[in-house]
């Protein structure tokens, strides 16, 4: 490819990207305008890790546990098991 090819693609890519988020529905988030900082950021992931369906299930902790576990060799979770502690 030459440059001038590269440089064509390129600025297809930027006209169509700017269109289709022009598109999207507003965006806001909230933690960023609330300029909440590591500390709060903490403790909403925590609130949303410990979020327990029937007393029994943390599906969004098991969902992060197994994200965790598709991304890297490091982290490996056959068998998640769940259980509260109070």
């Amino acid at each position: 490819m030459e440059m001038k090819d590269v440089l064509s693609f390129s600025d297809a890519f930027y006209k169509k990207y700017k269109d289709e988020s022009e598109q999207l529905p507003y965006h806001i988030n909230i933690i960023d305008e609330l300029r909440a900082n590591e500390n709060a950021h903490s403790r909403i992931l925590i609130k949303l890790l410990k979020f327990n369906k029937n007393k029994i299930d943390y599906p969004i902790l098991k969902s992060f546990l197994e994200f965790l576990s598709s991304q890297s060799d490091c982290f490996r979770f056959d068998t998640i098991i769940t259980y509260r502690l109070d």
